[in-house]
């Protein structure tokens, strides 16, 4: 059976220049993230964004992320983020995502990759398929909250349910470079294909209009042995071998879920979250 699949859409060179300027304004140091608990009541949101790709799922809709290490607080990548349309795709009609990006080298970001994903917004969840994989898909609740079902022992020791998340962990005020918002805090294991106790925790901050301005991910010492060996792998032959590897989890905040030990990796930034004067 043929399975439709709407045409690659290319990138132009004046729309590439463009979203390699906006990402080369996105500062290379993370700027400062304070995290407070939120007085006052708890409220439910509801995703108007791609869950992973952190854009408004409507067609014309434009946003970016970044990538910041944990330990050095240094921009790690970036990517632009466009919904160009809604297409049909595995026989649904789909929000088509686009994702153009880089890497940080010697000092500049190199855009260097463009990637392609589908959401199907439902009632009340919002899947998520690659057109390479679309028997991979990933399922996410359209409505999160009030109710809290993770319970926080302290600062970096929380138990909560064993079913795949997300999962509300309380309500938060995040402050990014001065720009201060009231969000649901969910926390989400997934673990890595092939690696059963590779799992990444996710820790979330969405704010009242349904748009993630922090995602602290956080990482298992066997998952991050697995990247390293995958790095390692990969590596060009004659360059020497990071000692990162060496010195994780060294210096880096730890979160306990569910008795797993999981450590501060990156923290993911949106244009929903980052100021304004920042890109200036």
């Amino acid at each position: 059976m043929r399975i439709h699949q709407p045409r690659y859409r290319s990138l132009r060179k004046p729309e590439g220049l463009r979203v390699a300027g906006t990402l080369g304004r996105i500062p290379l140091t993370e700027p400062e993230v304070v995290i407070q608990p939120l007085e006052g009541e708890g409220f439910e949101i509801e995703y108007n964004e791609g869950p992973e790709s952190f854009v408004p799922l409507e067609a014309g809709a434009e946003g970016f992320y970044a990538d910041y290490d944990a330990a050095s607080r240094r921009l790690l990548e970036a990517n632009y983020v466009q919904v160009p349309r809604r297409v049909m795709a595995q026989g649904m009609w789909c929000m088509e995502v686009y994702e153009t990006g880089g890497v940080v080298m010697d000092g500049r970001l190199n855009v260097e990759w463009r990637e392609r994903v589908f959401y199907r917004v439902g009632k009340d969840s919002i899947f998520r398929f690659d057109p390479l994989l679309p028997e991979v898909r990933r399922e996410f609740p359209r409505h999160v909250g009030p109710d809290v079902t993770v319970k926080l022992a302290n600062a970096d020791t929380a138990k909560g349910p064993k079913v795949p998340g997300p999962h509300v962990a309380g309500f938060c005020t995040v402050e990014i470079g001065g720009r201060q918002s009231e969000c649901v805090r969910l926390l989400s294991v997934s673990e890595e294909p092939g690696q059963p106790k590779g799992a990444i925790l996710d820790d979330v901050y969405i704010e009242r209009g349904g748009r993630t301005v922090l995602v602290r991910r956080l990482q298992s010492p066997e998952s991050h042995e697995a990247y390293a060996e995958l790095f390692a792998a990969v590596k060009p032959k004659g360059q020497r071998r990071s000692k990162a590897k060496d010195k994780w989890p060294e210096g880096r905040a730890k979160l306990s879920y569910n008795g797993s030990e999981f450590y501060h990796w990156f923290d993911i930034l949106t244009d929903a979250a980052v100021a304004p004067h920042l890109l200036k």
